[in-house]
């Protein structure tokens, strides 16, 4: 009976250490970021005067969350403008359909994988890609706040804008990925805590039927 308890507090010991230290950093890195849109996206060129055919993805951010976005054109002929806005400046600039706006909210770019050694980061309000035949399909990098630095909640929008310089094509393609902050860290820490509860109980519990004086033993 006594081998029986102490396979089932080995049993316990390995399912709270997988539970914290194997579970717990898988989901902390799956769910890191939550995926919004991702992939090869077409507009014409029609967006760059009329604001309702540009391409948008709304988001919400909560307090201490960041918009993460990988940003390149897809051939080299093609022109994208990226701005990000508001969720109220979006409804009354689609409402208006026209040319504007040309910025939006504060952002922080990288260069991303555009070949630099030193990848320039800055804060800008809108972002162009122009074609260029030896950089086409390298992405920058942008993380989105609200405000720069600051994590301002609400609801926001990706936009993009582009032209084709090719004749005769109004295609505009080009690749986005946005993403936000999820709960993989939160869930991480809760799985690892619930993981050392578990060794925890069942080591002292071990110990317990260990050292508990048998019957007739007093």
């Amino acid at each position: 009976m006594r081998m029986n308890k102490q396979k089932i507090f080995i049993i316990f010991i390995i399912i709270g250490l997988v539970l914290g230290f194997v579970v717990g950093p898988i989901l902390g890195v799956t769910l890191s970021k939550v995926p919004k849109d991702k992939g090869v996206k077409t507009i014409s060129e029609l967006s760059d005067n009329n604001f309702a055919e540009r391409y948008a993805q709304s988001f919400r951010l909560k307090r201490g969350q960041t918009c993460y976005i990988k940003f390149s054109n897809y051939y080299p002929n093609i022109t994208v403008d990226l701005i990000i806005l508001t969720k109220s400046d979006y409804d009354n600039y689609y409402q208006i359909n026209g040319t504007i706006p040309t910025t939006g909210e504060s952002f922080i770019l990288s260069d991303g994988d555009l070949g630099d050694s030193s990848p320039t980061i800055q804060t800008l309000t809108s972002y162009d890609i122009p074609p260029s035949g030896g950089t086409y399909g390298s992405s920058v990098l942008i993380d989105f706040r609200g405000n720069e630095m600051s994590s301002i909640p609400g609801d926001y929008y990706v936009v993009v804008e582009g032209e084709n310089s090719y004749g005769g094509n109004d295609e505009v393609r080009f690749y986005i990925s946005i993403s936000i902050d999820g709960p993989g860290e939160r869930i991480q820490n809760i799985m690892m805590i619930i993981g050392i509860i578990i060794v925890v109980v069942a080591v002292l519990i071990w110990i317990y039927f260990m050292f508990k004086p048998k019957e007739g033993e007093r």
